[in-house]
Parts: C-alpha cells; sequence; structure tokens
C-alpha cells in the first residue's frame, strides 16, 4: 500500500498530462480506503460465520452514523474534497478498528463457534 501510494501519484501526470495532477493528490487518500474495504470487506463475513447477524446489522448501522455524520460534518463547514475524504477515511478505519475490537472481545470471553 506505501508503495503505491508513493509509486502512482507521480505517474498519472506523467502518463495522462499535466491536467491530472489534482487526480493525484486525492490517490493519495483513495488508496487506504480501496485497502480498507479490500480488507476489511470478507473479514466482516466472520460476524455471519459466528453467528452474530444481530451484532453486524448494528454494527453496519453504527458505520452508517458515523460516515454520515463525518460527511455532513464536512459538508456543513464547507470542507475541501481532500479534506472530506481524510475524514471519511479515518472514520472507516475507526468502524473497522471498532468491528474488529468486538470481535477480539467476543472470542476472548470464552465463546466458541459451537456455543
Amino acid at each position: 500500500m506505501t508503495i503505491a501510494m508513493l509509486a502512482i501519484p507521480p505517474l498519472i501526470p506523467a502518463i495522462l498530462g499535466n491536467e491530472w495532477i489534482l487526480a493525484s493528490k486525492y490517490i493519495i487518500v483513495l488508496i487506504p480506503i480501496a485497502f480498507l474495504n479490500l480488507i476489511y470487506t470478507p473479514f466482516m463475513m466472520i460476524f455471519v460465520k459466528l453467528h452474530l447477524t444481530k451484532q453486524y446489522t448494528i454494527w453496519a448501522l453504527i458505520r452508517l452514523l458515523i460516515l454520515s455524520i463525518v460527511l455532513f460534518t464536512c459538508y456543513s463547514f464547507n470542507a475541501s474534497v481532500f479534506n472530506t475524504l481524510v475524514a471519511y477515511a479515518i472514520g472507516l478505519a475507526l468502524c473497522y478498528n471498532f468491528a474488529y475490537a468486538y470481535i477480539l472481545v467476543w472470542a476472548n470471553s470464552g465463546h466458541t463457534l459451537e456455543s
């Protein structure tokens, strides 16, 4: 991911032209968002495997709420697109980390797949 964040932004204007310089700025933020979605989307199926569909639904609603608040706040304060993407990436990372922590707490509390 770090290599992509360092290598891709200079390549975009070199390949597509100078009018794409702004896109390379956004790529720096979009790469971590794509990485988070790539890693955590299959990981969230652990909720289904552990028969925690109710908790998954609650987590999905909390994620929706947090990301909606982030986007609404950025819109309300007229944040730039770049700052909105950064705030979105941070909110997304927090959501996934909370879900991961919940699964770890659940697993360490003595639960098994059979219980």
